[in-house]
């Protein structure tokens, strides 16, 4: 897949793309997962609700998984 020139821009600016469809619905739903047991296990142990933001360096280098 070829990234449009406004794609890339946008990167640039936010720093993310998102791309719908990308990923089908079984493939989200274990990454999600992924994420919520690294938020678990090294964002202090909260559940994460969404009314704060969660950061800690490297999520996805903590679930091998996720680097696949």
């Amino acid at each position: 897949m070829k990234l449009t020139e406004h794609q890339v821009n946008f990167f640039n600016t936010f720093g993310y793309l998102a791309i719908p469809g990308m990923f089908s619905p079984s493939e989200m739903e274990w990454i999600i997962e992924e994420f919520e047991l690294t938020i678990q296990e090294f964002g202090g142990g909260k559940n994460h609700d969404g009314t704060s933001r969660t950061m800690f360096g490297g999520p996805i280098e903590h679930r091998p998984r996720l680097c696949t």
